[in-house]
């Protein structure tokens, strides 16, 4: 679980990631409950979060 913060100082706006089996990157993940990071599970699939 991530911390963003006290909420006085930090507003979300927006946030996704992509993930490096998306193919074209087409696909919206921005609805997404969590934000991914890294390689986990051995690395076959690479995320990267945006905030």
């Amino acid at each position: 679980m991530v911390q963003t913060g006290p909420r006085n100082i930090i507003k979300r706006l927006q946030d996704s990631y992509i993930r490096s089996t998306d193919g074209n990157g087409s696909t919206d993940h921005s609805q997404e409950q969590f934000l991914y990071v890294g390689a986990p599970g051995g690395g076959a699939t690479k995320y990267r979060s945006f905030m």
